[in-house]
């Protein structure tokens, strides 16, 4: 609806996406297959790989994956390598996901390979030289 309020052609709309209720316990987002966020264990590190898009739509799900494993305190590593679009809503995520880590006295390690969709926001904006980025999991996970 929001489309005809103002006024963009019928050409120009994109599929409708539906709402994600952050307040509903228990329930899945609908993020289908838009992203997915699977976790595993290694050598002591929680190791999220993230598969799909981080935008403002599917950012939620990352934040509450990422929030969880800093609250186990224990050093925690996102897999990006699989990540098909990094918006702004994934690059503000990760830097409040930084500084959160540091408030628990633990860390973030972010893996971003050499995905150009990752990589390039990264480097556009300079947080590349700001947040705590990794060629591969092994490495971040050796840090």
């Amino acid at each position: 609806w929001l489309n005809d309020r103002i006024g963009f052609p019928s050409r120009l709309r994109g599929p409708a996406r539906p709402a994600y209720c952050a307040n509903v316990a228990d329930e899945q987002p609908p993020f289908g297959d838009q992203l997915r966020v699977t976790s595993d264990r290694v050598h002591g590190c929680l190791v999220l790989s993230v598969v799909g898009e981080v935008d403002a739509f599917t950012v939620p799900l990352l934040r509450a994956a990422v929030s969880a494993g800093i609250d186990e305190n224990g050093p925690v590593v996102v897999d990006l390598t699989k990540v098909s679009f990094l918006g702004s809503a994934g690059l503000a995520m990760l830097v409040d996901a930084v500084r959160n880590a540091k408030e628990h006295d633990t860390s973030l390690r972010i893996v971003v390979g050499f995905t150009r969709p990752v990589v390039r926001p990264l480097e556009v904006t300079g947080l590349d030289t700001v947040l705590p980025v990794f060629v591969s999991v092994q490495e971040a996970v050796a840090q």
